[in-house]
């Protein structure tokens, strides 16, 4: 069967670095002083109270809209992925359709299939759609929900971590990585679905990971802290983080210290450019 003639017809916002690095156009230099003399924009009034809320009202408004829109997306590229739908254009895998037909690309379209079937309710008896979130999860943003999936945490670690929509995405993967800590629980390796891990990592310092030396000696248990694991637990970049935090960040601390057989040590550090 022939594939159709593309449809590509969402906006290139839902799309990602990857499908652009593929675009071949090319723009004429202008010259500096064409554009001092045609680009000029008039100065805005001053603004008043009335003005401000109404503009504030429409960014919220097109969020809003965003975030429907997502989900929206996210249902439908379930559904033909669940039931092979896309072969009736022609084609053998979910990404080369939704490339192809809308611009979505590889890692666009795992993060909305993926958020749908986590976080999705039971499909219809009739349909086989998923058509809305779970309740606990239905304040979420997108973003929060692809850092939720990329974690691997079930949902009873998400209530017992407190972590809830009216949390930034940092301040999730900050305790997501503090648990990370504590239980050393792998999360999901997306490597075979293309979903980033949205930073989510460990610092990248060496780790045995199996309780031996380099040289494959059982390693002594007062050495341990030689090739003991780092992990990043939190990200404070100014005094108003830091006030959102700081219980956050004191019960981490009190928790990492107190488990049994667990040996470590807390440091703080900073960085600066």
């Amino acid at each position: 069967m022939g594939k159709r003639t593309s449809r590509k017809t969402i906006s290139d916002m839902f799309d990602n670095a990857e499908n652009s690095q593929t675009e071949n156009t090319e723009t004429a230099a202008v010259p500096a002083e064409v554009i001092a003399e045609t680009d000029v924009i008039a100065a805005a009034p001053l603004a008043d109270g009335k003005s401000y809320t109404a503009h504030i009202r429409k960014i919220n408004d097109a969020l809003l809209a965003i975030k429907k829109s997502f989900f929206k997306i996210a249902y439908a590229l379930e559904w033909i992925d669940a039931t092979s739908a896309y072969e009736f254009d022609g084609y053998e895998n979910i990404e080369s359709f939704a490339r192809d037909c809308f611009g979505i690309g590889r890692t666009s379209t795992y993060n909305y299939i993926h958020v749908a079937r986590r976080f999705g309710t039971e499909r219809d008896a009739d349909t086989g759609e998923i058509s809305s979130l779970k309740d606990p999860y239905r304040m979420y943003s997108p973003t929060q929900l692809i850092i939720l999936y990329d974690s691997g945490l079930d949902d009873q670690q998400i209530e017992e971590l407190g972590i809830d929509s009216t949390l930034t995405c940092a301040e999730i993967k900050n305790r997501i990585r503090g648990l990370s800590l504590m239980e050393d629980k792998p999360k999901n390796n997306n490597s075979d679905n293309g979903t980033p891990d949205n930073g989510i990592t460990d610092s990248g310092a060496p780790d045995s990971g199996t309780g031996k030396t380099p040289d494959g000696k059982r390693e002594p248990a007062g050495d341990k802290a030689h090739y003991a694991r780092t992990n990043s637990l939190l990200t404070v970049t100014s005094l108003e983080d830091f006030d959102r935090q700081k219980n956050d960040i004191l019960d981490l601390i009190r928790k990492t210290l107190s488990q049994d057989g667990f040996q470590c040590a807390v440091t703080i550090s900073m960085s600066w450019n």
